[in-house]
């Protein structure tokens, strides 16, 4: 019995080790950046490669030239807003957000979502979650109030 609970003891304790190594840090490892929603950053961003990222292989060499970036195509998140109240409602609280990841997993991995500014349209289904922040910044009192009710009546709320 003290060998099954020694076990059991260990491997949360390996568990809560493994979270705490992975909650440490989480995006750059420059000083001073913030998520790109929140400082209004026009993407792609620049990324100055550091002496000791290069890597030589001796009697190999690369292009020539620099790589150019293409024009950038930006995605409308209305693309993504027609469905039904079956799926997962996602409410976009600034359409400024890195929300096309978000998207693009939620594809992935078969989840059948629809995103909207409009939080009435949102809480038209069962599961909603807000991106990327809940605040009376970017939500109405109204809108607040609605949202605080969602869970109490039923519904699943994520933000």
């Amino acid at each position: 019995m003290f060998r099954s609970l020694f076990s059991k003891n260990l491997s949360y304790i390996f568990l809560a080790l493994i979270a705490l190594c992975f909650s440490q840090g989480c995006g750059s490892d420059k000083q001073g950046d913030e998520i790109g929603a929140l400082k209004k950053n026009n993407y792609p961003e620049t990324y100055d490669v550091r002496k000791n990222e290069l890597f030589t292989v001796g009697g190999i060499r690369g292009p020539e030239d620099k790589s150019e970036l293409t024009a950038r195509n930006l995605t409308s998140w209305t693309a993504y807003s027609s469905g039904s109240s079956s799926r997962l409602a996602i409410l976009l609280t600034d359409t400024t957000a890195s929300w096309l990841g978000l998207a693009h997993g939620f594809k992935s991995i078969g989840i059948p979502f629809i995103i909207t500014t409009d939080y009435r349209r949102a809480l038209q289904s069962k599961v909603v979650m807000v991106y990327p922040i809940v605040s009376g910044a970017s939500l109405s009192p109204d809108a607040l109030q609605a949202l605080a009710n969602f869970p109490r009546n039923g519904g699943t709320l994520i933000g």
